[in-house]
């Protein structure tokens, strides 16, 4: 995990502020409850909010006390659930009494690729800045001072974005892996970051990032490597708020 880095990161940009920071995953277990009726097992109306929007609830299920924090998967509904490791097996045993069905880890991963959902090492980290991962619509360049603000506005107001996160869709049965490289006319101008497990209705989906000139709808690439077929630009990542006017 990197919780000692994001504490070392929060402290050395705390300077006024009387806070302490407490790293409390050994303390906590966290599961992820997905589909249409995920708010109706829980007891709760879906929001159906923006896929930034946070919102949390307390509840309390099959005698467990568990923190329910919603975020959308695409269009689908999310809730975190947030409860002691104690009490994980018992916030399970009740999930699935009530007709939640277990899903494992490639699962998740097939609908947060065929939904265009960046994910945190793969998309998201320190090697992408904001804009590139079409993050645009949760930056607030109204707002004063914050750390990059000065780099993301030079970004944006002089267009030197340098590449985009986008969906690609690629032949169905093309053996495509994170880390290849995309072609056009013979030269590199992206990277696969995310594959889906496998084809769905026909058509294997993937994430990666393109150079801006190469980054247009429906533009055709190459995935570099005998027999690996080729890739076309399905859209542009804008994962979380609003285009920017």
């Amino acid at each position: 995990g990197r919780q000692q880095t994001v504490i070392e990161w929060l402290d050395k940009y705390t300077i006024m502020e009387d806070l302490t920071i407490e790293d409390v995953t050994a303390e906590t277990t966290m599961l992820a409850l997905v589909g249409p009726d995920s708010g109706t097992i829980l007891g709760l109306t879906t929001s159906h909010g923006p896929q930034d929007s946070l919102t949390a609830h307390s509840v309390r299920l099959g005698g467990v006390d568990v923190l329910a924090v919603e975020q959308p998967l695409g269009t689908l509904s999310r809730y975190w659930l947030i409860t002691s490791p104690d009490s994980a097996t018992g916030l399970w045993q009740h999930l699935t009494e009530a007709g939640a069905v277990p899903l494992g880890a490639t699962a998740m991963d097939a609908a947060r690729v065929n939904f265009g959902v960046p994910e945190f090492g793969p998309e998201l980290g320190e090697p992408y800045n904001p804009l590139e991962a079409g993050l645009i619509g949760s930056v607030d360049f109204a707002k004063g001072c914050y750390i990059g603000q000065e780099v993301i506005a030079r970004l944006d107001s002089y267009k030197k974005v340098q590449k985009y996160l986008v969906s690609l869709i690629f032949d169905a049965y093309a053996t495509v892996s994170p880390g290849d490289e995309l072609l056009q006319g013979g030269k590199q101008v992206g990277t696969v970051t995310s594959v889906a497990p496998e084809p769905l209705d026909g058509v294997l989906k993937g994430l990666g990032y393109v150079k801006a000139a190469a980054a247009t709808l429906g533009a055709n690439l190459e995935v570099a490597g005998s027999e690996k077929g080729s890739a076309e630009i399905l859209s542009l990542a804008q994962p979380y708020g609003p285009p920017k006017d």
